[in-house]
């Protein structure tokens, strides 16, 4: 009898061989060592193992954020939040020989807060996917605790968006949109009724937009040049825009929207907030490209960034009533004093509010160095608000307003840097800045000191 390819594992039959590869992949850490066995054993397991993976994305707040099962292996993991290791481990997977499953749960519009708490774990997990080949992906829109994606006879809009309609289903679809090499891509309605009610336009064009590479080559597919479709084609012309816009308006209205799932994101997003702001950090990188690329989302969703001061007003008293403590403290103890959450954040409750963002406490600004270290967000900000919105100047310095690209200082973000910079040195421009630190007016000539 020839030796088995499976080594001793080839006396046990295929079951007792599937169940002792679950044992392995069932403990808290894994045992991926068996995979190095033979070619044989690790084809057999990821032959299954990658084979179909289901994955359920649920807008309870108490709910597993994402959720992955393997129904051939029996196998099914949890995960809470990303992290850099989770994104890395998870954006390796072989998807190109793998089929997802993706089991989209249907958010409660009482709850307005369950749809935001949907697109951001869409995105987090598309973000898993996106320099990956798939071999295809079926995106199933279910029913969930009595809610579904239309409501007699017309698609579910948990938040209204102002001059159009952005009901629920296309919301939760536009994320998946960033996706490249797709091989295979349908959606699935929850039923007949939702099959009917809803516009199929915008995913129509979306699913024809994937499986064409739009998004790294160009908005040409056949249905760009359909007429049916003409005010779809400007959304993908510029889809990372479009993506900017939606999460701009979303984190905006999340302010004031009532119920519990809202109220929880509102808390979670107080705890990641910190008193020292630097524009180099990737969130705020990320919000100063929208300001720049976008001006028309701040027109339409919050006119001179008012929301937003008052959403950093209150973060700021929150941080001074726990004498400055609230940056350090752990989850439990947020929740521990918000226990119902974090409350809508209006005008009328917050302390000291005079429509302009607040300075780091004691900030002793004298220098460059102190503005590098502590304010310069702020120099930003209040640099924006100024020269687009009519906000009165607080403080500027000349060596801070010279360090701006031409294009930033004198535009305000109103069109963007062809070289995508954010700040650059005076060394940048040796010829026309030859005088000392203390000399010489660098500021717009149409504004006053």
């Amino acid at each position: 009898m020839p030796p088995s390819p499976f080594g001793q594992l080839g006396v046990l039959p295929l079951e007792l061989r599937l169940e002792t590869y679950e044992r392995l992949f069932w403990k808290p850490t894994p045992s991926v060592s068996i995979l190095c066995c033979s070619r044989a054993i690790c084809e057999e397991i990821t032959g299954r193992l990658y084979d179909t993976l289901d994955i359920e994305l649920t807008p309870s707040w108490h709910s597993s954020r994402l959720e992955i099962r393997c129904k051939a292996l029996r196998l099914h993991w949890e995960i809470p939040y990303s992290t850099p290791a989770i994104r890395d481990r998870f954006s390796r997977l072989p998807y190109h020989k793998t089929n997802l499953q993706i089991h989209i749960y249907a958010p409660d519009p009482h709850d307005p807060g369950q749809i935001i708490l949907l697109w951001n774990n869409i995105r987090n997990f598309t973000s898993f996917l996106e320099a990956a080949t798939i071999k295809s992906i079926t995106i199933d829109l279910k029913e969930h605790k009595g809610s579904d994606w239309q409501d007699a006879g017309r698609a579910v809009e948990s938040i209204p968006y102002p001059g159009t309609r952005q009901p629920d289903h296309n919301v939760v679809f536009l994320p998946f949109c960033r996706l490249c090499n797709v091989k295979s891509l349908r959606l699935v309605p929850s039923s007949r009724r939702m099959d009917r009610a809803i516009d199929w336009g915008f995913i129509n064009y979306g699913r024809d937009f994937i499986l064409n590479n739009g998004y790294e080559t160009y908005n040409d597919g056949p249905l760009s040049r359909d007429p049916h479709y003409r005010d779809v084609v400007r959304l993908f012309d510029d889809l990372d825009g479009t993506i900017r816009d939606m999460q701009f308006f979303l984190n905006t209205q999340l302010d004031l929207l009532p119920g519990y799932t809202a109220a929880q994101l509102r808390l979670c997003r107080a705890h990641c907030w910190r008193p020292v702001l630097f524009p180099q950090d990737p969130v705020y990188r990320d919000f100063f490209a929208t300001l720049r690329n976008c001006p028309r989302a701040i027109k339409l969703h919050d006119p001179g960034l008012e929301k937003f001061c008052i959403r950093d007003w209150h973060h700021w008293n929150i941080c001074h009533e726990a004498d400055w403590q609230s940056p350090k403290w752990p989850w439990d103890e947020w929740r521990r004093r918000y226990p119902r959450g974090m409350p809508p954040l209006s005008p009328e409750t917050v302390l000291g509010y005079w429509q302009a963002i607040p300075s780091s406490p004691g900030h002793g600004w004298k220098n460059r160095g102190d503005i590098e270290r502590n304010g310069e967000y702020h120099f930003w900000m209040w640099s924006y608000l100024h020269r687009n919105w009519g906000q009165q100047s607080i403080m500027r310095f000349r060596f801070f307003e010279r360090e701006w690209c031409t294009d930033c200082r004198h535009m305000g973000f109103q069109s963007g840097c062809e070289k995508g910079c954010e700040r650059l040195s005076r060394f940048d421009f040796r010829e026309a800045w030859e005088d000392s630190d203390d000399e010489g007016d660098y500021s717009d000539p149409e504004l006053v000191l």
